[in-house]
């Protein structure tokens, strides 16, 4: 669709309630497919793409059987990142990338993170309407996923989709995936998420901390010599006549 007023009557059509979504993808009814909005930038266009058309592979992959909403929007979240850093314009998507993984660190270290149970249903992950609380689901499930693929395997987040394809529930799939309950899964996220560091920004930050160390002294060296040039000169006295040595 050419803008976002136009996207409401298509919604209608396609049996969407249509919220704060710039695009969505629907799997039921007569039309079933991707639908979105196209008068944004061209990487916003891309991203978006990118991002409804990971939610069609993995329900695919999940045969159509209904995915827990943390999994499905965090792994449609990964995924469009990852995909966008190889793009045009990378700078742009790791600005949203770090926003995203700075937001949820920091409502872990708060205590107000959603329990993973309250970002299962679809259905309540559509209602929400408050902004904050939009982007902290958004970059929670994000981060979930990312936790996932990166302690127990970069294909996790794919190989629990396809355990639930096959009728496990989600309980089911996770301890067949990594031996743990899902409370346990959910306990070290949320441990893992309080002390997380990004591996590219965190060396950057101990260097310029460093480095700020280094330049206040050198900046305190430089202010002490100008006071020093600045200070008038005192003669010294001169030396009397005998302490002078005797020339030849």
């Amino acid at each position: 669709m050419g803008n976002r007023d136009l996207m409401r009557p298509v919604g209608s059509v396609t049996g969407i309630d249509l919220g704060f979504e710039d695009g969505y993808y629907t799997n039921y009814g007569e039309r079933p497919g991707i639908f979105m909005r196209t008068d944004l930038k061209g990487t916003e266009v891309r991203r978006l793409l990118t991002h409804e058309y990971i939610h069609h592979v993995f329900d695919g992959l999940a045969n159509e059987l209904p995915l827990p909403a943390w999994l499905t929007e965090g792994l449609s979240k990964y995924y469009e990142f990852d995909l966008a850093l190889l793009g045009p314009q990378p700078d742009a998507t790791q600005l949203r990338q770090l926003t995203a993984s700075d937001l949820v660190r920091a409502a872990a270290q708060s205590g107000s993170l959603f329990s993973l149970a309250a970002l299962e249903s679809q259905n309540d992950w559509n209602s929400r309407t408050d902004e904050n609380e939009l982007a902290l689901q958004y970059a929670e499930a994000y981060m979930a996923v990312r936790f996932l693929n990166e302690t127990y395997g970069p294909l996790s987040g794919k190989n629990l989709v396809e355990l639930i394809g096959l009728g496990f529930d989600l309980p089911e799939s996770m301890v067949t995936l990594i031996g743990l309950p899902l409370s346990v899964f959910e306990s070290e996220f949320n441990q893992w998420l309080a002390t997380w560091e990004d591996p590219v920004r965190g060396p950057l930050a101990r260097y310029l901390t460093d480095s700020d160390a280094i330049l206040a002294a050198e900046t305190a060296n430089s202010e002490q010599r100008a006071r020093n040039i600045g200070s008038p000169m005192i003669p010294s006295p001169a030396a009397p006549p005998w302490s002078r040595p005797l020339r030849n």
